[in-house]
C-alpha cells in the first residue's frame, strides 16, 4: 500500500512534516549565509547591494516553486487514482519542461540585471555591487530552479528525510565556502556569490541522480509523455506558488524603495536583516504546508473526505500553537539576531531590533495564509490558491506599504505585513467555509 494513504494522527502528522520543516529551516540558514558573511566581512554597502538584486533572483527562480507545488499535487493525485505509470511519465515531462524554461529565464535575468538594479534606486557603489552579484547568480538559475522543484517531488515519494539530507549537504557547502571565499581568500562579494552557485549545483544534482535510478521507488525518470498536458496542469495548479514567489520579491522591491525614501541606506540594511531572519521563521510554516501537499492531494484523489477533514482541522490547531511560539521567540530574540548581522553598528542594531519587534507580530497569523494556499493547491484548485496568494501580497501588503507609513511613519512599514495577514486570513476563512460542501472536509 502506498504510504501516502496512511491515516495520520497528530503525532504522525508532526513526524511527517518534521523533515520538511527542518529542511526549510536549513534552506533559510543557507540563504542567510551570504548576508552574514558579506555584512560582517565585506561591508554595509555590499550587503545592501546584494539585497537590492536578491528579490529579482528569487522572482526569476520562482518557476521551481510553481512546478514543485503544482506538479507534485498533480502527480500525487494521479498516484491516488492508481495511475502510477502515468504519474511517472508526467513527472519526467514536468522536469524537462521546467529545465528548458529556467534556461530562458537565466539569460533574460542576466541581461536585465543593470536595468533592474537602477529601477530599484541603486546608484554609485550600491549599483555596482548589485550588478556584480546578479551577473554571477543569474546564470545559475537553472540549478536553483531544479533544486527547489525536485524537493517537492521527493515529498511525493515520501523521501522528505532524504530531501533534507540533500539540502543539508548543499547548505553546509554554502556556509563553508562562504567562510573560505569571503573570510580566508578575501574575495568579497563575488566570493559569496560563487559559494552560492556551487551549493545550488550540488542541491540540484543530488536529487537528479536519485530520480535517475530506477524502479525501487514511487517516482523515477522514465519516458516522458508526448503531451504538454502535465505541464499546463502543473502550471495552472501551481499558479499560487508562482504568485507567491513572484509577488513577494516585487513587494520587497517596493519595500526597498520606500525604505530608501524614509530611512535611507540604514533602513534598507535593517530590512535586509529582517528578510533573512524572516526566512527562518517562515520556513516553519512553509515546510509544514509543503509537506502536506502530496498527502492531501493523494487523499483527494482517493476521495477520502474523512481524512481530508482530519488533516485540515488538525493543521489549524497546530498552526495556532506555532503562531504563539514563533511570535514570542522572535520578539525575545530580536536584539540577538540583529547583533548577529549588524552588531558592528550600534544605531543600525537598535533600528533593526525595534523594526523586527514590530514586524514579528505577523507570525501569529502567517501560518494560516500559507497553509490555506497549500491546501487548495493540493485539492488541485489553482484558481483559489492564486486568489489567496494574489490578494495577500499584491493587494493587502502593497496597500499597507503605501498607506500605513503615511499614518504611522516608518513604523507603518514594519507593521504592513501584519495588516496584510489579517486580510489574507479572512480570505482563507471565506474559501474554507464556502467550498466545504464541494470538497467535504
Amino acid at each position: 500500500m502506498n504510504s501516502l494513504s496512511t491515516h495520520l494522527s497528530v503525532v504522525k502528522l508532526l513526524r511527517l512534516v518534521t523533515p520538511t520543516v527542518l529542511m526549510m529551516v536549513f534552506i533559510s540558514i543557507y540563504y542567510m549565509a551570504d548576508g552574514f558573511f558579506v555584512s560582517n566581512f565585506v561591508g554595509k554597502t555590499p550587503f545592501a547591494g546584494l539585497n537590492i538584486i536578491f528579490p529579482a533572483l528569487m522572482m526569476f527562480s520562482s518557476l521551481g516553486f510553481m512546478f514543485s507545488t503544482g506538479g507534485s499535487a498533480y502527480v500525487s493525485k494521479l498516484l491516488g487514482e492508481k495511475k502510477e505509470d502515468e504519474g511517472r511519465a508526467a513527472f519526467t515531462t514536468i522536469v524537462l519542461a521546467c529545465l528548458g524554461l529556467s534556461m530562458v529565464l537565466a539569460m533574460l535575468g542576466y541581461f536585465l540585471t543593470p536595468a533592474i538594479s537602477s529601477l530599484l534606486g541603486a546608484e554609485g557603489d550600491l549599483l555596482s555591487y548589485s550588478v556584480l552579484y546578479g551577473h554571477i547568480l543569474f546564470p545559475a538559475i537553472p540549478f536553483f530552479v531544479m533544486q527547489n522543484m525536485l524537493q517537492g517531488f521527493l515529498l511525493t515519494s515520501r523521501k522528505g528525510a532524504l530531501g533534507f539530507s540533500f539540502m543539508f549537504i548543499a547548505g553546509m557547502m554554502n556556509i563553508l565556502l562562504d567562510a573560505l571565499f569571503v573570510v580566508f581568500f578575501q574575495w568579497g562579494l563575488p566570493g559569496a556569490a560563487y559559494a552560492t552557485v556551487l551549493s545550488q549545483m550540488t542541491g540540484a544534482l543530488l536529487p537528479i541522480l536519485y530520480f535517475s535510478r530506477t524502479p525501487d521507488k514511487v517516482l523515477y525518470f522514465t519516458k516522458p509523455l508526448v503531451s504538454l498536458h502535465p505541464v499546463s496542469r502543473s502550471m495552472a495548479n501551481g499558479l499560487s506558488g508562482l504568485m507567491t514567489y513572484v509577488s513577494a520579491p516585487l513587494v520587497t522591491m517596493l519595500y526597498n524603495y520606500e525604505l530608501l525614501t524614509w530611512l535611507g541606506e540604514d533602513g534598507l540594511a535593517a530590512y535586509s536583516v529582517i528578510s533573512y531572519i524572516s526566512f527562518l521563521f517562515d520556513a516553519v510554516y512553509m515546510g509544514y504546508s509543503d509537506a502536506l501537499i502530496p498527502v492531501t492531494a493523494y487523499q483527494y484523489g482517493a476521495r477520502n473526505r474523512q481524512e481530508l477533514s482530519h488533516l485540515l482541522h488538525s493543521s489549524l490547531k497546530i498552526l495556532s500553537v506555532a503562531g504563539l511560539i514563533l511570535s514570542f521567540t522572535a520578539f525575545a530574540a530580536a536584539p540577538y539576531l540583529a547583533s548577529f548581522f549588524v552588531g558592528y553598528d550600534r544605531s543600525l542594531t537598535e533600528l533593526t531590533t525595534h523594526a523586527f519587534r514590530l514586524y514579528c507580530l505577523c507570525y501569529l497569523l502567517s501560518g494560516f495564509s500559507k497553509y490555506g494556499d497549500a491546501f487548495f493547491t493540493a485539492l488541485n484548485n489553482g484558481t483559489v490558491s492564486a486568489v489567496i496568494s494574489f490578494s495577500h501580497t499584491l493587494i493587502f501588503e502593497v496597500a499597507a506599504i503605501l498607506l500605513l507609513p503615511a499614518l504611522l511613519g516608518p513604523d507603518g512599514l514594519w507593521l504592513s505585513l501584519t495588516a496584510a495577514e489579517i486580510g489574507s486570513v479572512a480570505v482563507v476563512a471565506a474559501f474554507l467555509k464556502g467550498l466545504k460542501g464541494e470538497y467535504g472536509y
